[in-house]
């Protein structure tokens, strides 16, 4: 296994409960599955600002972040956390990198 500290950036997914991975422009990092593997720190990746997460899901979707993180880069997961940051959506969007994400999508979980 090899192992490396690295700081990697991109759009950070969690569409379900348990499930985390950040999509960057070299990989898919798996951070968390549900029932499976979970990184080291992985309860901190919380959106800090709300205006700057997509909710898909009831609470659940995509932000844009950096992290630090120790990686195992021949499975393409994350084993610890580091530190995180969370980005404006618009810095992932216009990264050419990455894939362009529909920004004005946003499910109201407010019940009516």
């Amino acid at each position: 296994m090899t192992r490396a500290q690295e700081y990697r950036c991109g759009w950070l997914d969690n569409p379900s409960p348990g499930n985390y991975w950040l999509i960057d422009r070299d990989a898919v990092w798996v951070i968390a599955e549900q029932g499976g593997k979970r990184a080291e720190n992985s309860e901190f990746l919380t959106p800090t600002d709300e205006s700057e997460f997509v909710n898909m899901n009831h609470g659940y979707g995509y932000s844009c972040a950096c992290i630090s993180a120790e990686t195992d880069e021949n499975h393409h997961s994350v084993n610890s956390i580091i530190f995180y940051k969370q980005l404006p959506l618009i810095r992932c969007n216009t990264d050419r990198d990455l894939e362009h994400r529909n920004l004005d999508f946003n499910q109201d979980t407010r019940s009516k």
